[in-house]
């Protein structure tokens, strides 16, 4: 904050600097629906493509270990990889039930 002496006055008032607002990408490629578009635009967030910088990936299918290992450490993306063994019920039932049989077989 700078320092701003007034003649009139002499006193010292602080001068405040606006901050620049910073734009959020948000990458919608993979993504089919218009409401996530719609929402996105409605917060304030910038369409951007694959390739520029994003800060939010948004995609209707599985993601692959390699967009994870690319993303930097502030870019968020809202599925990550196997992300389907958890969410269908039949592999978490599946992998539950393993679970089960490994900690109960354990001396």
């Amino acid at each position: 904050k700078a320092v701003v002496s007034t003649q009139s006055t002499g006193k010292l008032e602080k001068k405040k600097k606006k901050k620049k607002k910073r734009t959020i990408g948000i990458c919608t490629v993979n993504c089919r629906y218009e409401s996530v578009r719609r929402v996105s635009k409605r917060y304030g967030f910038k369409e951007v493509g694959e390739n520029e910088d994003w800060v939010l990936f948004w995609t209707d299918c599985s993601v692959n270990i390699e967009r994870v290992m690319d993303m930097k450490r502030y870019q968020k993306i809202n599925h990550f990889p196997g992300m389907s063994e958890i969410c269908r019920k039949d592999l978490l039932a599946r992998h539950t039930h393993t679970h089960i049989y490994i900690i109960h077989t354990r001396p």
